[in-house]
């Protein structure tokens, strides 16, 4: 083989790998960290006053996110490549954390911290636009306490099984199933339905959780036919009880 095709074999093969990411010329992503990429901001923030909220929160709507990065465009700042300015001689100041991530590249962690810096400075304003949002924004706490509503609907394979759904909202009612709840140590927003599959003629429910203030719900499956953790027999013995009672007043 001569040179010259020896040379047009190797160039071929090394193309080859660069295209396809693998062999000794992995893609830098740190490169294609720009942002006009970034889609997503995971981010916790701290200061030193009582009862702060450091929880975690997680930034993914598009028009939220295009406010960051335009930010980011009127300071001149580069995410992937930011370092903050020196503020280890100020205490009690506000920082944020954040965890960037980018379309088609690895995430990217900043600290930002705007401890005595002029209100006109990238710090300053990121870390209110992170404190606006994440007052904005509160995490809800998916406690058996707040629950105060349980719309559900009950489902056998009788003939003529009443499967309407209904809802109880009733104080005395309500705080029965919390009882209830906390009798088995379940907590319902994270209940996980015992049963292996459904089985012939066995009862079951489905169950939407309403909470105070908060803005989702929880939706859990109650079915103890094939496995029973105590919760279930109890919760829907329960349920049969008010589907009993609300059919009743409504008809």
């Amino acid at each position: 083989m001569t040179r010259a095709r020896l040379a047009v074999v190797a160039l071929v093969a090394t193309l080859t790998l660069l295209l396809s990411g693998c062999g000794p010329f992995p893609w830098d992503y740190a490169s294609r960290q720009h942002n006009e990429w970034i889609y997503g901001l995971h981010f916790t923030q701290f200061q030193a006053v009582p009862d702060f909220d450091d929880a975690e929160y997680f930034i993914e709507d598009g028009n939220d996110v295009n406010d960051f990065i335009a930010l980011l465009k009127k300071h001149n700042v580069r995410a992937s490549t930011y370092v903050g300015p020196d503020t280890s001689g100020c205490t009690g100041g506000l920082s944020t954390q954040v965890t960037i991530d980018f379309h088609a590249a690895s995430s990217h962690d900043i600290t930002i911290d705007s401890c005595g810096l002029a209100d006109d400075t990238f710090e300053a304003e990121a870390n209110a636009f992170f404190s606006a949002w994440r007052e904005g924004h509160p995490n809800f706490e998916y406690t058996n306490d707040t629950i105060t509503a349980v719309t559900f609907a009950q489902s056998q394979a009788i003939e003529g099984f009443d499967d309407h759904p209904y809802r109880q909202s009733d104080d005395a009612e309500v705080a029965r199933f919390i009882a209830l709840l906390d009798e088995f140590g379940v907590t319902a927003s994270e209940y996980d339905d015992p049963a292996d599959e459904p089985c012939e003629g066995g009862l079951s429910a489905e169950a939407t959780i309403e909470y105070t203030d908060a803005p989702d719900v929880a939706e859990i499956t109650i079915d103890g036919c094939t496995a029973d953790d105590g919760f279930a027999a109890a919760a829907l013995d329960l349920l049969t009880e008010w589907r009993e009672q609300l059919s009743q007043a409504q008809g």
